[in-house]
C-alpha cells in the first residue's frame, strides 16, 4: 500500500490542513504526521521544502517524487487511492454536485475567511461578542446556509450527501467558525442538526482535544485579536 505524509500546518488556526486531516482521520486511512507552526519562523521556512509553493498542507506518497499541495486535490487524491471509501457519491450526477459544493467553499467565502479566522480553541465563553460583521460576511453566512439546507433536504442520513464526504471535510472549518464566534443562530435549525452532527464526530472531538494541547506551546498572538 502506497505510504502517505501529510505535511500540516497549526491545528488550531489552519483550516486548509485539518480539512484532508479530518477526511484522512474519519476513515482511517493511514498516514504519517509532519507539523509545521505559523508561530515558529524557522518551521514555517521549513515548509518550502516540502511545498513547491511554500504553503500546506501537502502530501507526498511513497516512491514518488511528486506534492499535492493543495487541500482540494489531496482529498481527490484519497478517493482515488482508496476507491472503497465513499468520499465522494457514486451517482455521476451527485459526484458532479458534491464536487461543486467542495469547490464553491474552496474558491469563495472571502468575507467570513477574512472577519473569522480559524481557531479551535475559542469557545464564544471567551471572546467579547459584540462584532461588527461586514454584510458580506451575513451574506457568506446565509449562503452556507443554503448548501447546508439545500444537501440535507436531499438525504435522511446526518452529513450533506449522507455519508461524510469531500464536500463535509470541506465546511468542517466553518462549523468550527459558526460556533467559535458564536453566530448559530444566524443558521436554520436544519443547518444547526448539520452542524452538531460533524461536531458529534469522534474525529471531530479529537481534533478540539489536540488542538487545545496544542495551544498550549503555539500561539500566534495575532491570531487571538478577538479574544479581547
Amino acid at each position: 500500500m502506497t505510504e502517505i505524509t501529510l505535511y500540516a500546518l497549526n491545528l488550531n488556526y489552519s483550516s486548509w490542513s485539518l480539512r484532508p486531516r479530518i477526511l484522512m482521520d474519519y476513515y482511517k486511512i493511514p498516514y504519517k504526521l509532519q507539523m509545521f507552526y505559523k508561530d515558529i519562523p524557522e518551521s514555517l521556512k521549513a515548509a518550502h521544502e516540502f511545498s513547491p509553493t511554500g504553503k500546506l498542507p501537502a502530501v507526498k506518497l511513497s516512491g514518488s517524487e511528486d506534492v499535492i499541495f493543495d487541500s482540494l486535490a489531496i482529498c481527490e487524491l484519497l478517493q482515488e487511492l482508496y476507491p472503497f471509501h465513499p468520499i465522494y457519491p457514486t451517482d455521476p450526477y451527485e459526484r458532479a454536485f458534491c464536487r461543486a459544493i467542495a469547490a464553491e467553499m474552496h474558491s469563495g467565502f472571502p468575507s467570513i475567511r477574512d472577519q473569522m479566522g480559524m481557531n479551535l480553541s475559542f469557545t464564544p465563553k471567551d471572546m467579547n461578542l459584540n462584532f461588527d460583521w461586514h454584510p458580506d460576511t451575513i451574506n457568506d453566512i446565509k449562503r452556507i446556509d443554503e448548501v447546508w439546507t439545500t444537501c440535507r433536504a436531499r438525504v435522511e442520513d446526518r452529513f450533506l450527501f449522507g455519508h461524510f464526504t469531500v464536500a463535509d471535510a470541506m465546511y468542517v472549518p466553518v462549523v468550527t467558525r459558526l460556533v467559535t464566534y458564536g453566530v448559530t443562530h444566524l443558521i436554520s435549525p436544519k443547518s444547526l442538526e448539520y452542524l452538531n452532527a460533524v461536531l458529534n464526530t469522534e474525529v471531530m472531538k479529537t481534533a478540539y482535544a489536540e488542538a487545545k494541547v496544542e495551544r498550549q506551546t503555539h500561539i500566534i498572538t495575532a491570531y487571538e485579536i478577538y479574544n479581547k
